[in-house]
C-alpha cells in the first residue's frame, strides 16, 4: 500500500514537496520496510494537482502554505 509520508513547505520559494512510500511486507506479511516511491515539488500554480495527488489530506497543507 502506498502512503503519503511527508509534506515539506519551503517558505523561501513557497513550494510544497510531497513524498509517498510503499510498505514492503516480509514473507509473513508483516511490515518490513518502507520504500520511497514518489517525491514531487508543487508550486502555488500546481495547487489543484497537489490536492488531486494528496486527496483530503492535502487541504491542510495548502492552507499552511497560504495558497
Amino acid at each position: 500500500m502506498i502512503y503519503l509520508a511527508a509534506v515539506c513547505h519551503n517558505i523561501k520559494s513557497n513550494t510544497l514537496e510531497a513524498t509517498w512510500v510503499n510498505e514492503v511486507l516480509d514473507e509473513n506479511s508483516n511490515p518490513n520496510i518502507y520504500e520511497r516511491v514518489k517525491c514531487r515539488n508543487y508550486s502555488v500554480e500546481q495547487k489543484d494537482e497537489f490536492l488531486a495527488d494528496c486527496g483530503a489530506d492535502g487541504q491542510k497543507y495548502t492552507d499552511l502554505a497560504g495558497w
